[in-house]
């Protein structure tokens, strides 16, 4: 008997997934530095999977067209995110779950809302791959957990979007897409399991003149944005297709809703003047390949690398020297001053009395036994005698007036499974995983801290991944910060798209809070932006450097900062409402 041209299909890529994951993994096992080979090799192992479940996957009459159709979504989605320059492809990336929504939804299944999630599941699963596969360069196994978890996370709006629909109508159908997707990027921005890369409005970090309303909206003013083109657009289409007589509104509502934003944003970029004083900075990036370099190289050497470096750029007019996250360590954050490296930068630092020095650090600290009430804590025997303590990702800051009196601030916002195991109490029984996969527990800071200066201004010493949460970096703001200080190591990923992606989301931090930045990597790119947004200056990825620039001080607050992510919170409140109403509505029903 003949095959039809979808088993052949169905089969073709079974085939060709599975020699393609075969041949990568092998590659991988032989390499030291993967590259892009993981973004091949995850996304065969996705093909493959549901080549090869296919005729489970779904029961739809029409799954193979919506699965294509899924699969299409996850790529206009990639397509539209950083480093691609079409970031305008998000604005019709969500339209083919919308027609899938509505294909499911007049299907009228019992099992319609497990058949949205996973299609939806599909798409996302597709875009975490295609956008973040450089995550599995750092460490394999959380990578796999990010991407499911992540793709999961996503769906969930999709369904409660569905539920709303079929039990209170159309009427409220679109409010609910926009409210579950808002509240859902608002959880992940603030929950242990966060990995909020892909929140929709970090798009427009490829074009920042795009989107200078953030200092009064935030970035998930961006996700907004998306929601609302991707609804008008599709509803627009519809009406095409239907060959419905067109109003003049329902050109004009996706057109004004485009065009409006991008010319306020156009407006205030070329009004938006920079305020503060300026001050010199210097930037160190002293390029250690992280994972077979940083922790191999001596620290004596490392040391004679930073103190040279830092004899290249320093002048008796720079204002801060910067160095990258963790550049010595660990060492213990009550005796820092009896350290070999803090007496030797110290010793620098004596003929160039008006320089502050911020650097990256790892730390430890103990504790009492009685003390002992952090999820972080660790048990160690030191002289017969058991000891308690903390393992810590920390900035630190040696004053210009005085150096012996340092400053010390503990990243607060940690990488699940690199530096935190998140609700380890609840998920205790997947520690053995954790702890093979390289993951550990790292103390935290609850509270932000801001590093003052002889001028009466302060800086925002930002670690790393921190670098992601507007509203978060907000909070060094409200503490008084005048300028952010960015401390990060971006060379765990290799040469990916990864490192730039995270420069650009620095980009929006500047807009939505108008503080100028200073970026120091010890791998990756080092920068200077300014209160719009733009890189005035910057190093490149792989090369020993040093930056020299001058940035503005700005004491002004945007309403951003002061408020925070108002647009999510209305997001919440609408979910609320919408989940009691259809509750209410089946109960009356029953």
């Amino acid at each position: 008997m003949a095959l039809s041209l979808d088993k052949v299909i169905r089969w073709v890529l079974v085939v060709v997934s599975l020699t393609v994951i075969i041949f990568t993994g092998l590659e991988m096992r032989s390499e030291d530095f993967w590259g892009y080979t993981p973004l091949y090799f995850f996304l065969s192992c996705w093909i493959f999977i549901v080549s090869l479940l296919l005729p489970f996957y779904s029961k739809h009459p029409q799954k193979y067209k919506l699965l294509a159709m899924s699969g299409l979504a996850g790529f206009i989605l990639f397509l539209g995110f950083p480093t691609k320059p079409v970031t305008p492809f998000m604005f019709i990336g969500l339209i083919p779950l919308i027609w899938i929504e509505e294909k499911i939804f007049h299907w009228k299944s019992e099992i319609s809302r497990w058949e949205v999630f996973k299609y939806a599941f599909n798409a996302f699963v597709i875009w975490n791959i295609l956008s973040t596969f450089w995550v599995a360069n750092t460490s394999f196994v959380p990578s796999i957990a990010a991407f499911t978890l992540n793709a999961a996370f996503m769906a969930i709006p999709w369904v409660g979007y569905h539920w709303i629909r079929k039990t209170l109508g159309d009427r409220y159908k679109y409010a609910a897409l926009i409210c579950f997707w808002l509240c859902f990027e608002w959880i992940h921005l603030h929950w242990e399991i966060s990995w909020p890369w892909l929140t929709l409005g970090n798009a427009f970090a490829q074009y920042p003149w795009v989107v200078q309303w953030y200092e009064y909206t935030g970035h998930l003013g961006g996700s907004l944005w998306i929601l609302v083109m991707n609804i008008l657009l599709y509803r627009y289409i519809q009406k095409i297709r239907a060959r419905v007589e067109l109003k003049v509104q329902d050109l004009m509502y996706p057109v004004f809703t485009l065009f409006g934003p991008l010319m306020l944003s156009a407006m205030i970029y070329v009004t938006y003047q920079e305020k503060g004083e300026h001050r010199n900075i210097s930037i160190i990036q002293p390029n250690y390949e992280p994972h077979y370099e940083k922790f191999a190289v001596s620290e004596s050497e490392q040391l004679r690398t930073f103190i040279r470096l830092s004899e290249l750029c320093l002048t008796d007019s720079t204002d801060y020297l910067l160095f990258p996250e963790t550049v010595f360590g660990p060492d213990d954050v009550e005796r820092l001053n009896e350290t070999t490296h803090f007496r030797a930068i110290k010793s620098l630092l004596e003929r160039y009395p008006g320089t502050n020095l911020i650097s990256g650090l790892a730390t430890y600290q103990f504790f009492d036994s009685e003390e002992a009430i952090s999820t972080a804590l660790r048990e160690a025997i030191i002289n017969d005698e058991t000891v308690y303590y903390e393992s810590q990702n920390s900035a630190v800051q040696l004053p210009a007036q005085n150096l012996d009196e340092y400053e010390v601030y503990v990243k607060g916002r940690l990488v699940p499974g690199a530096e935190i195991f998140p609700y380890s109490k609840l998920l205790f029984f997947l520690q053995p995983i954790v702890k093979m996969a390289g993951g550990g527990m790292l103390g935290r800071s609850r509270e932000r801290k801001v590093f003052e200066n002889q001028f009466n201004e302060s800086v925002a010493p930002v670690i790393c991944y921190e670098s992601v949460y507007g509203e978060y970096v907000g909070q060094y703001v409200k503490k008084g910060a005048n300028a952010v200080f960015i401390m990060t190591n971006d060379g765990w990923w290799d040469k990916t798209p990864g490192h730039v992606q995270h420069l650009k989301f620095a980009q929006l931090r500047a807009i939505e809070h108008r503080r100028s930045i200073a970026r120091s990597a010890n791998t990756g790119i080092s920068a200077f932006i300014d209160q719009r947004g733009n890189i005035l200056d910057n190093t490149r990825y792989g090369k020993e450097a040093t930056l020299t620039g001058k940035i503005r001080f700005n004491k002004e607050t945007t309403f951003y900062t002061r408020w925070g992510d108002i647009i999510a919170r209305l997001g919440i409140l609408g979910t609320i409402l919408l989940l009691i109403s259809g509750t209410l509505k089946r109960f009356r029903k029953n």
